[in-house]
């Protein structure tokens, strides 16, 4: 349960809410019934002065959580702006991010957490900073005491009765805005724990993305290497052919020359030949 309160704050406050709403119905109920709360009680030996001075710091507190909301409603403001500057850097790079399904996955869901947790982070804002009953003494109160200004301890003992009411009032309106100001940073806390991890994987998206450039770098160096490679034997192979085809012209150059000598030859023969044929006709 604590985790899943630590995981989605807006559990924890409403589970807080419930349980500060019924504590104020309670006391409200006994004022209404004209009963002696804890609190008042407490009250009975206080003197003016000092009950004046505990509702003072009452007020304060209400001033010190309402700076905390602001300052928290700031750091929202901040980080919308960065979480949209950084995801429209990427767009503007997207070509040189690693194209992992898995990277680009985390990212969406991470900015949509992040979106999630700042939104609740400024609506908790907001609502700790709208207006407020002050629970202050008004002046039905004021002329309620003038009347008994005949009896002073009388009237003090009824001044004091009527700060600690208006002290214990306060101090549950009070829970509801501290209930409001933890919720909001709770949500400012998940919500820059999603930026770091967001940072993180765009980290790991660099890294990734200039391995694999530098991976397809390296086989791009050796494809271009068995590319001349390859010119080169085929270089050194038309080299080759182009010898061989010379011898072969050649050969065939020798063969046409021993057939020219060979008719020659052939038609020497044939001339001694006819010659021998011819004496010997004459002999006879």
């Amino acid at each position: 349960m604590k985790l899943l309160e630590w995981v989605f704050p807006i559990i924890g406050f409403r589970r807080a809410k419930k349980s500060i709403n019924e504590t104020i119905q309670n006391t409200k109920q006994q004022l209404n019934n004209e009963d002696t709360t804890y609190i008042i009680k407490q009250f009975k030996n206080v003197d003016v002065k000092d009950a004046e001075s505990l509702f003072t710091m009452l007020v304060d507190n209400k001033k010190s959580l309402e700076d905390k909301a602001k300052v928290t409603a700031v750091a929202v403001t901040l980080s919308f702006t960065f979480l949209g500057a950084v995801s429209g850097y990427l767009l503007n790079i997207k070509d040189k991010f690693v194209d992992s399904p898995f990277l680009n996955f985390a990212l969406v869901i991470i900015i949509l957490l992040s979106t999630f947790y700042l939104i609740s982070c400024g609506w908790f804002s907001l609502l700790t900073l709208n207006s407020r009953a002050n629970y202050v003494l008004g002046p039905n109160e004021y002329e309620y005491l003038s009347n008994l200004s005949g009896n002073e301890d009388n009237q003090s003992s009824e001044k004091v009765f009527l700060l600690a009411r208006n002290y214990e009032l306060k101090m549950q309106d009070n829970w509801i805005l501290n209930n409001y100001v933890d919720s909001s940073n709770n949500s400012l806390r998940n919500a820059m724990l999603c930026l770091g991890m967001f940072v993180l994987v765009i980290c790991l998206g660099f890294v990734f993305s200039t391995k694999a450039e530098n991976k397809s770098v390296d086989q791009l160096d050796i494809i271009q290497g068995n590319i001349d490679y390859i010119q080169q034997v085929q270089k050194s192979d038309e080299g080759i052919i182009q010898g061989l085809n010379q011898m072969i012209q050649m050969q065939q150059d020798e063969i046409k020359s021993l057939k020219t000598d060979q008719e020659i030859t052939q038609k020497q023969i044939e001339f001694l030949l006819n010659s021998i044929n011819e004496m010997g006709k004459e002999s006879e």
